[in-house]
């Protein structure tokens, strides 16, 4: 699994993580304020699969990742 940059952030060398990192909702919604301005909210949520469980280096490690975001 791989950051923004391409640099690995977790791995398994032996390969018996498996291969699933789970699925992800997101939820979107756009609003135009006027002609030149909008807002827009939205949300993701990302059901862990058995890769981000097996290669988590802590309990916390384990949540299931989320992301609330508000742009204008």
């Amino acid at each position: 699994l791989y950051n923004a940059a391409g640099v690995p952030i977790r791995q398994d060398p032996s390969g018996r993580s498996g291969k699933h990192v789970g699925e992800e909702i997101d939820f979107l919604v756009n609003v135009h304020i006027d002609k030149h301005s909008d807002l827009l909210v939205g949300a993701s949520y990302l059901f862990a699969g058995q890769f981000l469980d097996r290669t988590a280096r802590s309990a916390s490690g384990r949540r299931d990742p989320s992301l609330f975001y508000l742009q204008y």
